[in-house]
């Protein structure tokens, strides 16, 4: 997997490496290197030809956190059925023009030319962004459990984190914190048609920040996209602008950030050898769990019970004979 082979390192940091394809913002949030490439989401289309699902998203969230082998991923790959119609949603699709001016609403081309894997993902829209965010975060887990044998060797790496689109604020800081590696795209060429021959620049695949002015502008969350540094944008470089989006366009891509959650939210370790799961990888049965249900607990006693045992000890204090040490008055 690309992301997961080209971790850069960094100094001073809370892990041993950072996520996968980040560099550090801050000590809990990580930016990706550069806007997730064609060559990035095709790796994603092709986990879900092999498999990925909503379904298998749900069932990765029941598995260790540490202690995985590959046959054990393996199985529970091998368990899931190929999910047609999500793969059919999760294409990113343009208008194309064919011969006779026809138009079809058809797969973009840039998925489907080697020549374009190294340039941003373009003409993608929110969900399919959220559904590779999802994955991906996945893909790490995963990584992460295969890696680490025990508890101890986990805890080199964050133990509770998801992937996710960046929202403005973070964005700001993004921008004055890496503003000085911003680089100029170089000049547009055009075919003899004068028409652009690149809508978007390709990146490089380096350890640090990358952003080039007049690339794609970048989604943010709530369909929020920045502008100013987009290929059809005549702004200098500095001017930032924010700009609501709705549909799937050319000139807007996005890169991910890794926020590393409070461990209070992530998901118990589990012992392999105790837990038993269904076909789909689902736990059945947890050890665990059912330690805490067989606690017997002492009932309660129910309201007209504790009535009932007051009143049964004021009748047997009235019928109670005098004590015997007591003296009797004398007759006179």
């Amino acid at each position: 997997m690309a992301y997961l082979l080209s971790a850069s390192v960094a100094k001073k940091l809370r892990f041993k490496e950072p996520p996968p394809g980040t560099v550090r913002l801050t000590d809990s949030l990580y930016i990706d290197r550069s806007p997730v490439r064609v060559v990035d989401y095709l790796e994603f289309l092709s986990a879900i030809r092999n498999s990925y699902s909503p379904r298998m998203h749900d069932s990765i969230q029941e598995l260790p956190n540490f202690g995985l082998s590959v046959s054990d991923v393996n199985r529970l790959r091998a368990k899931m059925p190929w999910d047609s119609i999500y793969y059919l949603r999760m294409l990113t699709r343009t208008w194309t023009t064919y011969a006779n001016d026809i138009q079809k609403f058809d797969v973009d081309y840039h998925i489907k030319n080697p020549r374009f894997y190294d340039y941003p993902i373009i003409n993608i829209n929110y969900k399919q962004v959220v559904e590779y965010c999802k994955w991906r975060t996945d893909m790490v887990k995963l990584h992460y459990a295969m890696l680490s044998s025990n508890e101890k060797q986990r805890r080199h790496y964050p133990m509770n984190f998801e992937y996710r689109l960046p929202n403005k604020k973070e964005w700001d800081k993004v921008i004055g914190r890496f503003f000085s590696k911003i680089e100029k795209l170089d000049k547009l060429t055009t075919n003899k048609g004068g028409l652009l021959q690149n809508m978007v620049s390709p990146y490089a695949n380096k350890k640090t920040f990358q952003y080039q002015s007049s690339n794609v502008g970048e989604m943010l969350d709530k369909y929020i996209a920045t502008v100013g540094f987009a290929w059809d944008e005549s702004l200098n470089l500095g001017s930032i602008q924010y700009v609501r989006w709705e549909e799937p366009v050319d000139w807007i891509g996005f890169r991910c950030i890794c926020e590393v959650l409070p461990e209070d939210g992530a998901k118990k370790k589990l012992d392999k050898s105790d837990v038993k799961r269904d076909k789909f990888g689902k736990i059945i049965y947890d050890p665990n769990k059912n330690k805490e249900k067989n606690k017997k607990k002492t009932p309660e006693p129910k309201e007209s019970e504790v009535q009932k045992s007051k009143k049964t000890k004021k009748s047997k204090s009235k019928n109670k004979p005098e004590s015997v040490g007591k003296k009797r008055k004398k007759r006179k």
